[in-house]
């Protein structure tokens, strides 16, 4: 077409004319516009709008620039207005509220209500009159509440069984499980508006615990991207002829995706209803009893008999009822429980109103949210502070006005804003950003507090002419399901969690991590059981997902190692490894993994290298001056620790010490161990405990040798049982004050509890650090648990909080208030007592309650192995050496005597035991390696180059029997080589790392004291008490290492026999 440009060009002048003309006569007007941003020609603010994601933040910062309550944002040709003033707010809804009764018209509505069909997004007209009609008297009446009462507890009461499902069935049962609070506070709603809509909870076949299938999830995660796609400044709402030609800025996709899931679930049954319920003409064949609201919407009539709601009618109203009322409440529930669970004193308020309410006997009902004044003040504090939404659903302006001296032109969009409202400091002078609750209750007169506020200083449901008709409703899920909750069950944060992060999204005011919290079931177990067990619904698309997820990490891995290979030094000798996976492979397919390594090494002929796990370098080992290189010289740089499944849940988190990677946790936890539990002093004063069980482990073996049909000759002794419980006993006794958990047995020896205990203890300990797959492989965690360690580590964890979390839980409700403060001073009897008693510089306790656990659950782990593998090992191979054995006796009878036992006192002259205790700690480690250490930083080692992040494992095993150190027949038990020429004192450690007794550095063990007493005493006095010989079938101790850990193949048995006068043996305690 010819003069295409100039006709393209008038049209376009005439366009910025008439803008122009339009806007320009605002200025002319007696009341301004409200304040506002300089915007463009013709197309306003949009650049802003388009630029500042999300828009919301945008505006609101915006205002507190301009320091005002009402502004002017012009988007296109439409002008914005958003209101966070409580006062201007109540003049356009309720001065004015006949003015600003309409919607705007955008893309997102449009599609959601069918071209504007049904109510609440609709547009001030006679469709919306009619359906407003047609909702208030058949959908929200009272008659209809009442009706759906049945099925709202229902769903009430499946709620609460989902729940204690979680709880039951998590590998944490005996402390709670963790629940996924935003799953099932939405699916909660989502199962009530199904119900009520379909008289169905699921569309498929749910999960096996009651949970969402994925039909749910699907559905109710398209209803909350729908929810956050409508009014969301979308490009073509302002610029309508873009609409359908253009999508700037995605939105259209996201909405027809998502109406689309949603429609893909509605339609079947609405369909299928209506072929049920009306003939081929589309008239209603008969009347019927009422199922649920879809019989209601089909069936209802217009004046001549004809219904009085087209299919689309229906479809589009069903949508929307499904969109108002799933997110309100749970978003409210989620952000109240978040905010109790980090105020604990809050929670318990609202506790002690159900229990004193309702009761502990019964679950809450309806018929109870009159007397639950304090329950409804957190939830209306959560409408308040964390509301659903940043704005209202837009009001436009009928018509020319002014509010708050202000010109409002017609058609403009009035935003009032939620969070603008509920933030606002002159409406809460109080703290404003603090959750308090009692500012919502009414202390003059004790009338009933409602959720909802009709000054405006919040935002719960909509109010005015255009305001929520479902508050009814809205108010009785809200409460039922924040009541159901708190009473049915205890909350506390997950146990890596000191408190819960509450964080909002960027791009909304949701929670920006869903709240998952631990939840313990606290009413009797009958009250939780009261819906059906569901069948289980296996997940689809779980392996594409896990497709990805490893895709992922493989790439990012290969990248990762790829740039090492151009490093001026080489890495440390290693074998071939495969792409991307390293070494992995080699790994599972050679188990234990720690043998194979050394063989591996031994081929090299190498005292260090590197072998790749998937993108982890680990570096084992086998020379004392290279470990001193790396402990000494470069100690700083390998100062951390590996993260890893087995740590993570040891420490809850990395909340304790000795296996936390570096950091200020780390230094917080030492600087306490340092100072309150390893001290000097605190050494002396635990010193009767360690005697009192020393004197405890001598009578449980003279048990042993009287009771045995063999006393005449001596006693079968379990010498593992002995020397492993005499640890456990004196470390509960330190941090417990008690040496059984249960009664323990007659003869003064372990019960089933403290078997259970210490088993559990070792069973851990073998699987730290333990070659895991998802150790080196992060993605895998919590997904997959290739090689069974995950569940053996979640049982072990879970046997020894069942006896430790009792004790300590019930020791801080003593020692400290409500508000967790600690209430008094007291004689500490043992280490928990210090834990919880410790105070910050304010005066509150420095340990939470996690980190208390975590600690004590460490301090047993680190106590019970080391001294008792030793003294095992040690005594093996005395009784295959005689004569060693003779010279340790006649040792301890030169120095002691026999006519008392052998005291801490008395260990700086034994020197020969202390070197048989070296020797046993040389040629016999505890563990493979040392805890692994992690560079901080590329260094290089010995010429060898060590990239930052990589595991370095000290070999006790290669150390201790490294040839070149140890050139004396290396593998032979010889303590006489840790003798010293000038009869000097022996010291269990060693200083230049020629083997391991205690970790060193900087990292070093802490307990080194501790662990010198607990294993010469245990060693003294087995050897000073008894003699020992091979059992009478076997003529000497079989001194096979174990397959998978260096302990010996066979626990020792031994026989032991007397050796003291009768009346030096203590007696039971």
């Amino acid at each position: 077409m010819e003069n295409a440009t100039s006709f393209i060009a008038t049209l376009l002048f005439l366009a910025i004319v008439l803008i122009y003309v339009h806007f320009f006569k605002s200025k002319k007007l007696f009341y301004p516009l409200p304040p506002r941003p300089k915007s463009w020609p013709i197309v306003g603010n949009l650049p802003e709008m388009l630029k500042n994601k999300p828009t919301f933040r945008w505006i609101h910062e915006l205002m507190k620039e301009m320091n005002t309550d009402i502004a002017c944002i012009r988007f296109g040709n439409i002008h914005v207005i958003p209101v966070t003033c409580p006062e201007i707010s109540r003049e356009f809804l309720r001065k004015q509220g006949a003015l600003f009764i309409s919607r705007p018209m955008s893309m997102s509505t449009e599609m959601t209500t069918k071209g504007y069909l049904s109510t609440a997004l609709v547009p001030y007209g006679e469709q919306w009159k009619k359906m407003r009609r047609i909702v208030s008297t058949h959908v929200v009446s009272p008659a209809k509440h009442r009706w759906f009462h049945a099925r709202r507890v229902e769903e009430a009461d499946h709620l609460v069984r989902y729940v204690y499902e979680q709880c039951k069935n998590a590998p944490e049962s005996s402390t709670g499980g963790l629940v996924k609070v935003r799953v099932a506070a939405q699916q909660y709603c989502g199962n009530v508006i199904r119900k009520m809509v379909f008289n169905k909870r699921f569309f498929g076949e749910g999960s096996k615990d009651g949970g969402p299938g994925l039909e749910e999830e699907e559905h109710v995660n398209a209803l909350f991207k729908v929810l956050s796609y409508i009014y969301s400044f979308c490009v073509s709402d302002y610029i309508p002829c873009l609409r359908g030609v253009v999508d700037l800025d995605g939105h259209e996709k996201v909405m027809k995706e998502n109406i689309g899931i949603i429609d893909r679930y509605h339609y079947p049954i609405i369909k299928e209803r209506i072929l049920e319920l009306r003939d081929h003409h589309g008239l209603i064949k008969k009347e019927v009893d009422h199922e649920d609201l879809l019989d209601v919407l089909i069936t209802l009539k217009d004046e001549d008999g004809n219904p009085l709601l087209s299919t689309e009618e229906i479809k589009a109203q069903i949508t929307e009822l499904m969109i108002a009322t799933v997110d309100n409440p749970s978003n409210a529930v989620e952000w109240a429980l978040a905010e109790m669970i980090n105020q604990p004193n809050i929670l318990e308020k609202a506790i002690e109103e159900l229990d004193r309410v309702v009761g502990k006997e019964r679950l809450v009902e309806e018929s109870d949210f009159s007397q639950l004044n304090y329950i409804k003040a957190c939830a209306r504090e959560a409408f308040r502070l964390h509301p659903v939404a940043p704005f209202n659903v837009p009001h436009v302006a009928g018509s020319d006005t002014t509010v708050a001296n202000y010109f409002i032109p017609k058609g403009s969009h009035v935003l009032l804003s939620r969070s603008g409202l509920g933030r606002n400091q002159k409406a809460w002078p109080d703290e404003t950003l603090k959750f308090k609750p009692e500012r919502h209750l009414k202390n003059d007169d004790g009338s009933e507090v409602v959720l909802t506020e009709n000054d405006l200083r919040f935002i719960s449901f909509s109010t005015g002419r255009r305001g929520c008709i479902g508050v009814t409703l809205g108010t009785s899920m809200t409460v039922m399901l924040f009541a159901r909750l708190l009473q049915g069950f205890t909350w506390t944060a997950p146990p890596n969690e000191p408190e819960i992060d509450l964080s909002e999204a960027e791009d909304s005011l949701a929670l920006a991590k869903p709240l998952i919290a631990v939840a313990k079931p606290r009413l009797a177990k009958h009250k939780s059981n009261r819906v059906f067990q569901l069948k289980l619904k296996k997940m689809e698309n779980s392996t594409s997902f896990l497709s990805t997820l490893l895709f992922l990490a493989i790439v990012l891995i290969y990248v990762h190692f790829f740039k090492y290979n151009k490093l001026f030094y080489p890495l440390p000798p290693g074998p071939k490894s495969w792409p991307i996976v390293g070494n992995l492979p080699e790994m599972l397919k050679n188990k234990p993994t720690f043998r194979w390594i050394h063989e591996l090494m031994k081929e090299m002929n190498k005292d260090i290298a590197c072998i790749r796990f998937g993108n982890i370098h680990v570096i084992p080992v086998t020379c004392p001056e290279i470990s001193r290189e790396i402990l000494r010289k470069q100690d700083a740089l390998f100062v951390s620790r590996p993260t890893s499944m087995s740590t993570e849940m040891t420490t809850k988190g990395y909340l304790s010490t000795a296996l936390v990677p570096y950091g200020e946790q780390w230094k917080k936890m030492r600087r306490i161990l340092s100072t309150h539990v390893v001290s000097p002093a605190k050494h002396k004063w635990f010193h009767t405990k360690r005697v009192e069980e020393a004197d405890h482990l001598v009578h449980f073996v003279y048990e042993q040798c009287k009771n045995l049909p063999e006393s005449s000759t001596g006693g079968l002794v379990k010498v593992r049982v002995a020397a492993q419980q005499y640890c456990g006993n004196v470390i509960r006794k330190m941090v417990f004050n008690k040496r059984f958990f249960g009664e323990g047995s007659k003869d003064g020896g372990p019960g089933l509890e403290e078997e259970e205990h210490v088993n559990a203890l070792f069973k851990v300990l073998a699987y730290i650090y333990s070659f895991c797959v998802s150790d080196y492989v992060p993605c895998l965690r919590g997904v997959v648990d290739l090689d069974g360690h995950e569940k053996v580590m979640k049982e072990n964890i879970g046997i020894i909080d069942k006896y430790h979390d009792p004790i300590i839980d019930e020791r801080i409700l003593e020692l400290r208030d409500h508000h967790g403060l600690i209430e008094k001073e007291v004689d500490h009897e043992g280490l928990l007592d210090v834990f919880i008693t410790l105070k910050d510089e304010d005066g509150n306790p420095l340990l939470s309650t996690e980190e208390i656990k975590a600690q004590i659950r460490e301090i047993m782990l680190a106590t019970v192995d080391n001294p008792s593998n030793a003294v095992e090992w040690a005594l093996a191979e005395m009784i295959n050496q005689p004569k060693i054995l003779e010279k340790a006796i006649e040792e301890l009878d030169r120095v002691v005597g026999k006519e008392r036992l052998v005291e801490e006192s008395d260990f700086s002259q034994l020197n020969y035991i202390k070197a048989c205790a070296r020797e046993a700690f040389r040629l016999h480690p505890v563990a493979p390696f040392n805890v692994p250490h992690v560079s901080i930083t590329d260094t290089t080692v010995a010429n060898y180059f060590i990239p930052k992040g990589s595991h370095v494992l000290l070999s006790r095993l290669g150390v201790g029997r490294n040839p070149k150190a140890w050139p004396d027949e290396t593998l032979e038990f010889k303590p006489e080589r840790h003798l010293k020429e000038d009869g000097s004192e022996v010291v269990l450690t060693e200083n230049d790392l020629k083997f391991l007794s205690f970790s060193t550095g900087r990292r070093g063990c802490l307990g080194v004291t501790l662990g010198t007493s607990m294993t010469l005493m245990l060693f003294a006095r087995l050897l000073h008490g008894f003699t020992w010989i091979a059992p009478p079938n076997d003529p000497k101790i079989d001194l096979s290492e174990a397959e998978d850990c260096l302990a010996l193949a066979k626990p020792l048995i031994a026989v032991a026999k007397p050796r003291l006068a009768e009346h030096v043996y203590p007696a039971y305690t």
